[in-house]
C-alpha cells in the first residue's frame, strides 16, 4: 500500500500545469509575495515605533517633547543647529533655541551646573540684546525685541536666585557662581551704555531691574560663601581649611568693595543734585528735603554695614545692600525730573522755553534703617 501511494507521488512531478492556469493565476502568486514583504517590513516599522514610544514613557513627561526637539536638531545636521543659535527673537527658529536650553537644563540633575548654565543662558541673552541694538531698525522695533529678550533674561537669573536659596553647594561652587553673576552684571552695565539714546526709558528700566536682580543674586552667592563651615572638596583637611579661607576672604573684600562704590554713587548723587539746585530754581522744596533724607540713610546704612562687616553679620549685610540700592534708584529718579524737565525747556535753537511740564516722582515715605541688634 506504501509503495503504491509513493509510486503516485512520483508521478505527479511529470504534471505539468497548462498556460491556462499559469495564466489565471501567476498574477496571484506575485500579489501574495507582494503583501508579505509589506505585511514583514510594516511589522518592523510598528515594532520601532512601539519600542521609541515605551522609551518616551520611561523619561519624565516634561523632558519627552524637548527629547523629540533634541532628535530634530541632531537629524537637521550642524546648519540647522548652527541657525537656530545665532537666530534672535522674530525668526521662527528663536522658539527652538530657547527649548534646546531648557533641555539641556532638564538633563542636569546638580544645582550648581543647572545655576552656571542659567548664567550662561543670561549671558546669551545680553549677546542678543547688543545684536538688536546694532541692527539698522527702527528704535522702536529695536524696544520690542529687547523687551522680548529681557523677560528671558529676568527669568534666567530668577532660576540662578532659585538654585542659590535651595541648593547646599559648597562655598567654592556659591563663589563661582557670584563671580559669574558679577561679569554678566558689567555686561549688563556695558549694554545699558550702548543703548542710551536708542532704547525707551521703559525698556532700559526693565534692563536695569535685569541687572539688579544678577547683582542681588551674586550678593546671595557672596554671603552663602562667606557663611559655609567647610568645603565639600575630596582632598586633605589643611587644603579644605585653605581653600575655604581663602575664599571667604576674598568674599569678603568683595562685599566691602560693593559698599564703597556704593557710598561713592550715593555722594557723586549728592554731589549732582547740589550744583543742579544752584541753576535750576525749579527744584521744589519737598524734592531737596527728600534728597538730603535719602543721603542722611544711604550713610548710615554704609556705616551699619562696615560695623557688620567686622561682626561678620553677613545676612544683615546683605540686606542693607539691598535697602540701600533701593535709595539710591529714589535719588536717581529725583534728579532724572529736573534732567528731563531741562531737556524739554530747551528749544531747537538751544534757547530756554517757559514750559514747565509736569513729571510724576515716586513720593514714597523715605524708610528709616533699622536698628542693629
Amino acid at each position: 500500500m506504501d509503495k503504491k501511494i509513493i509510486e503516485q507521488l512520483k508521478s505527479l512531478k511529470k504534471i505539468s500545469p497548462s498556460d491556462q492556469w499559469k495564466k489565471e493565476n501567476f498574477g496571484v502568486i506575485l500579489k501574495e509575495i507582494k503583501d508579505y514583504k509589506n505585511e514583514k517590513s510594516q511589522s518592523k516599522f510598528f515594532m520601532r515605533i512601539n519600542a521609541f514610544r515605551e522609551f518616551l514613557h520611561e523619561i519624565p513627561f516634561q523632558i519627552a517633547p524637548l527629547f523629540i526637539l533634541v532628535l530634530f536638531f541632531v537629524a537637521g545636521g550642524g546648519a540647522v543647529v548652527h541657525t537656530a543659535y545665532s537666530s534672535l527673537p522674530g525668526h521662527f527658529l528663536y522658539p527652538f533655541k530657547i527649548n534646546i536650553e531648557k533641555a539641556q537644563l532638564a538633563f542636569l540633575s546638580n544645582d550648581f551646573q543647572k545655576a552656571e548654565l542659567n548664567i550662561q543662558f543670561a549671558n546669551n541673552r545680553v549677546h542678543e540684546i547688543d545684536r538688536i541694538i546694532g541692527y539698522s531698525v527702527k528704535n522702536s522695533e529695536k524696544g520690542v525685541r529687547v523687551n522680548s529678550v529681557v523677560k528671558t533674561l529676568k527669568a534666567n537669573i530668577n532660576s540662578v536666585k532659585e538654585r542659590l536659596r535651595e541648593g547646599d553647594s559648597s562655598g567654592y561652587a556659591n563663589f563661582k557662581i557670584a563671580l559669574s553673576l558679577a561679569s554678566t552684571t558689567s555686561e549688563i552695565d556695558e549694554t545699558l551704555k550702548k543703548s542710551k539714546d536708542i532704547l525707551s526709558d521703559e525698556v532700559k528700566n526693565t534692563l536695569k531691574e535685569a541687572r539688579d536682580s544678577a547683582e542681588e543674586a551674586g550678593i546671595t552667592a557672596l554671603v552663602k560663601t562667606l557663611e559655609v563651615k567647610q568645603d565639600s572638596v575630596s582632598t586633605s583637611t589643611v587644603t579644605i581649611i585653605d581653600d575655604t579661607a581663602g575664599q571667604k576672604s576674598e568674599a569678603a573684600n568683595i562685599l566691602k568693595d560693593k559698599i564703597s562704590k556704593l557710598e561713592i554713587q550715593a555722594k557723586s548723587l549728592m554731589d549732582e543734585f547740589t550744583n543742579l539746585s544752584k541753576t535750576n530754581h525749579k527744584i521744589t522744596e519737598d524734592d531737596i528735603a527728600t534728597m538730603k533724607d535719602v543721603y542722611v540713610v544711604i550713610i548710615k546704612l554704609i556705616s551699619e554695614s562696615n560695623i557688620e562687616l567686622e561682626k561678620e553679620n553677613y545676612a544683615k549685610i546683605s540686606e542693607n545692600i539691598v535697602l540701600i540700592k533701593n535709595l539710591i534708584n529714589k535719588m536717581e529718579t529725583v534728579i532724572g525730573k529736573y534732567t528731563a524737565i531741562a531737556a524739554q525747556l530747551i528749544d531747537s535753537n538751544g534757547k530756554n522755553d517757559d514750559k514747565n511740564p509736569t513729571i510724576n516722582v515716586d513720593t514714597t515715605p523715605i524708610p528709616a534703617p533699622a536698628e542693629s541688634q
